[in-house]
């Protein structure tokens, strides 16, 4: 059975934020003797970063969002009722907005930014398994 997996990359401006403020509390708790600090930031930025980390996952029958340590989100892809493609001003694509029916959910869609992971495969991921969803 073949699948599509697609993963998230953290833009580079959040590596460059965490690697300077890990080095500053460094610099700082080793002066003032105070190393809970390091560990204490360098944990908050290991939990923030990889609750970041989403991997979505497209089989013949399924999709499949992974969202860090959470509960993967599961659904069939006869469920995806509509995707939304959405544009920047030079309308280039910048997000998918995927609709979905499911019995026992408030919330029916979520969104898929193009800065986070390949927003084009994941469209064609879908439309190659389910070619009669509507795309907008």
């Amino acid at each position: 059975m073949e699948k599509y997996e697609f993963r998230t990359k953290q833009p580079l401006w959040i590596w460059i934020t965490a690697v300077l403020l890990i080095g500053c509390v460094s610099v700082y708790a080793i002066k003032t003797h105070n190393y809970f600090l390091i560990i204490m930031w360098s944990v908050y930025y290991a939990f923030s970063l990889s609750y970041a980390y989403r991997v979505y996952t497209i089989t013949p029958d399924t999709f499949v969002l992974k969202q860090g340590w959470l509960k993967p989100r599961t659904f069939r892809l006869e469920d995806i009722t509509s995707v939304e493609r959405k544009y920047t001003k030079e309308h280039h694509l910048s997000s998918l907005v995927i609709r979905y029916s499911a019995p026992d959910m408030h919330h029916n869609f979520f969104e898929i930014k193009k800065c986070d992971t390949d927003v084009e495969g994941i469209l064609n991921a879908i439309l190659d398994y389910h070619p009669s969803v509507s795309v907008r």
